[in-house]
């Protein structure tokens, strides 16, 4: 079976379509999704319904936990908020619904195990070594057939093996995985680049020949960034905002919400 590997959508249809656009070459391919479908972007119905169509194999991630209201807002960004605030008001109750059907982790295809974050916490980030070993340590003590984990959360693509080095893996070139080895990947970011250019990221997966390519692509950032401000939502979610002053509203706005997250937790703490 041939995969397309996708994490982190974040309601970026036209980043959504790129991909699904470049991996139209593997038409037989099923699709992985692990976590943050929605959240930040301007087009979550639209992401949902594509996925569906695709009968794309997905799991929740954070974000769809603040929209859920499952996970605190407090623990979350001003954009981020904002995003999820907007995105539980416009979203139908059928798209809530799937959503709300989604499992925190699924076993796919005979290899693969997919989260959001490690095995037990879509807000942990895996990041560096020690955190990559304990997850694929975790998968082996707990027995589970797998022998690839894939997540996202941290938005950036890797392919990390027990003994192996922490890098940024090389794009459009065929990596080949030891059968016998363990390996944790993250895609990187479908919809939120956070490397200075804007790019939608994915990989492909070919299981029966235990074969992976990592892929970054351009798309219409900008019309993206056009429907986040006609909604209100945050633009530096897509890319570096255009202007000096729209950078500098957006640290305001950053700055405001953290200092309001101390003011509340402070009070929490002194209520009786």
């Amino acid at each position: 079976m041939r995969w397309l590997l996708l994490a982190d959508i974040h309601a970026n249809l036209e980043a959504l379509e790129a991909v699904l656009d470049h991996g139209s070459s593997w038409p037989d391919a099923g699709v992985i999704v692990a976590g943050d479908i929605v959240g930040y972007g301007p087009d979550p119905e639209r992401c949902i319904e594509v996925l569906a169509a695709r009968n794309a194999n997905c799991i929740a991630g954070n974000h769809e936990g603040l929209i859920l209201g499952r996970i605190d807002p407090w623990r979350c960004n001003f954009a981020g908020d904002r995003a999820a605030r907007w995105t539980r008001e416009i979203l139908t109750p059928a798209a809530t619904s799937w959503l709300a059907a989604l499992p925190a982790r699924r076993l796919v295809g005979r290899t693969m195990l997919v989260c959001h974050g490690d095995l037990d916490d879509c807000e942990h980030y895996v990041d560096r070594p020690e955190r990559g070993r304990r997850v694929l340590n975790d998968l082996r003590a707990r027995g589970y057939p797998a022998t690839r984990v894939v997540c996202g959360h941290t938005h950036r693509a890797v392919c990390f093996h027990e003994g192996g080095s922490w890098d940024l893996p090389p794009t459009d070139v065929e990596l080949r995985l030891e059968t016998c080895k363990r390996y944790l990947i993250n895609p990187g970011s479908v919809g939120q680049s956070r490397f200075e250019a804007p790019a939608a990221r994915y990989a492909r997966y070919d299981e029966e020949a235990g074969t992976l390519t990592f892929h970054v692509l351009s798309y219409d950032h900008q019309a993206v960034c056009k429907k986040l401000r006609r909604h209100g939502l945050v633009a530096q979610v897509s890319m570096p905002a255009a202007s000096l002053f729209g950078r500098q509203v957006e640290r305001v706005q950053s700055r405001w919400w953290a200092w309001r997250r101390k003011r509340d937790a402070a009070r929490k703490h002194l209520d009786p």
